[in-house]
């Protein structure tokens, strides 16, 4: 997902970024605090004897009659502080140029009765380069600060990647199973932390699917005595009040059929590969009475790994739900196939519902205003689409009506 990224890289972007600012701190303290007063030391003797040996050469410093090919000011901090002290002693402005193709050799004139101009070799004089040094310290702890970083974040990325495959791979591991430790006590705990919900969350997905069963078969035999009242006493009921009775008793059947279906899909159950086109032609027989239902049936068959119970469920609750909100609305099933992931659209051009409204119509037992259901063909639907890691939308589509997509990613063909 965009703006993620592994545990690894986020420990090694943190670990290199303080050791960065640590190193630029310690360059920064050894540099004014260490180094600067060494140089302002040697800066304050060499100026004392260039003053000195104006008058005669000494073996160090070198006095020529012409200027040297000149290549511009030094702004090395050494050459700055020995301008401020020659400055100083003589109080006349002094300034450190450099010679044409010599990198350490450095000039400067002395305008008196006879101007000369004294030559001298930096690394003579302050025994190396500072600001070179200083630059190749800072690369060399650079470079060693890039491989102690990438010891340390695969070191505390290590525990938490060992943690991430034992809970992928022994997902079902009972607090006490055989899943590998990680070896460090907070992990090992959350591990088992881990084991034990995921084992909470499978209990209770088995009592709900056992509790979706167990209702509809016990609500299924009353549901039949009493349409088997009804037949038999039929002609000693008002025939209104038996039409509202057989409505009733049909919607009893509607939901039951929901819930038995529901608990089916719920249950664990391997994929098959399953073609599309044979899915859409089943659909299209299905809805064969219904003129206002148009299935698109793909040019191309393709068979994918797919749990076909749980889709089809979703697939007749979404057309119904259709149906029975939009009855007299153009109705269109399609199927999209993508490179990762298939889409089912079932698309009507009826009234649609206010935004505000379409995420609690996931919710069981929410409906739509005067609807005639119990509020749980949506609420069904995405709970067999999320067992299934499938996502269910519903939107608004934008010329008017109501659009359920389902997107099932592909695992295989």
């Amino acid at each position: 997902m965009a703006g993620q990224r592994s545990i690894f890289r986020h420990s090694l972007l943190r670990i290199i970024t303080a050791m960065f600012i640590f190193e630029i701190l310690v360059g920064s303290l050894a540099y004014f605090f260490l180094m600067l007063p060494v140089l302002e030391n040697h800066a304050k003797n060499f100026a004392e004897q260039i003053v000195k040996a104006q008058a005669t050469a000494q073996p160090e410093l070198y006095f020529l009659a012409e200027a040297p090919a000149d290549s511009g000011r030094s702004w090395l901090p050494f050459n700055l502080l020995l301008e401020q002290n020659i400055q100083r002693l003589t109080g006349q402005p002094a300034e450190v140029r450099k010679i044409a193709g010599q990198p350490y050799l450095y000039w400067l004139p002395f305008r008196t009765a006879n101007t000369r101009y004294l030559v001298f070799d930096h690394r003579a004089v302050v025994g190396t380069m500072p600001i070179e040094a200083l630059v190749s310290w800072f690369f060399l702890a650079l470079i060693s600060g890039l491989i102690i970083a990438t010891l340390l974040a695969r070191g505390i990325s290590r525990p938490i990647t060992q943690l991430q495959n034992s809970l992928k791979n022994h997902s079902d591991a009972t607090p006490h199973g055989s899943a590998p430790n990680v070896g460090i006590i907070e992990l090992d705990e959350l591990r088992l932390e881990f084991a034990r919900l995921t084992n909470d969350l499978a209990l209770a997905i088995d009592n709900r699917t056992t509790l979706l069963l167990g209702l509809s078969h016990e609500l299924s035999a009353p549901v039949a005595r009493l349409t088997m009242a009804v037949e038999l006493y039929a002609k000693r009921i008002d025939s209104a009040k038996r039409e509202d009775m057989e409505t009733d008793l049909d919607e009893m059947r509607r939901i039951i059929e929901q819930f038995l279906s529901a608990a089916r899909c719920l249950s664990p159950q391997e994929q098959q590969q399953y073609s599309l086109t044979h899915l859409m032609r089943w659909l299209e027989q299905r809805y064969s009475d219904k003129s206002n239902v148009q299935v698109e049936v793909p040019l191309q068959d393709a068979a994918y790994a797919i749990n076909a119970a749980a889709l089809e469920r979703i697939l007749i609750n979404l057309i119904d739900n259709a149906l029975r909100h939009a009855p007299l609305s153009a109705i269109t099933i399609k199927v999209k196939q993508h490179p990762d992931k298939l889409e089912f659209t079932v698309a009507d051009n009826g009234p649609g519902i206010p935004a505000a409204d379409i995420p609690r119509l996931f919710h069981p037992f929410e409906k739509r205003a005067a609807s005639q259901g119990v509020g749980l063909g949506l609420a069904l639907s995405r709970l067999m689409a999320e067992q299934n890691n499938w996502a269910l939308e519903l939107k608004n589509r934008p010329g008017g009506g109501l659009q359920a997509t389902t997107l099932i990613p592909i695992t295989s063909l």
